[in-house]
């Protein structure tokens, strides 16, 4: 028995859905390390400027 159009993009939605809820943590806790990097950038970048002032 073949599957029905709709019931096909149904069970689709729901298989991208449930993927989608599955990579939550992991999209999380990248998100996180890259702000992580980026805080640390700029904290650098802040840091240099202050020693860039200080001597000038």
């Amino acid at each position: 028995m073949r599957k029905s159009k709709d019931k096909k993009q149904i069970s689709k939605a729901v298989h991208k859905s449930v993927k989608a809820y599955k990579n939550l943590p992991g999209k999380k806790k990248r998100e996180q390390a890259a702000d992580k990097k980026s805080r640390g950038r700029s904290r650098w970048k802040a840091k240099k400027e202050a020693a860039v002032e200080a001597a000038s």
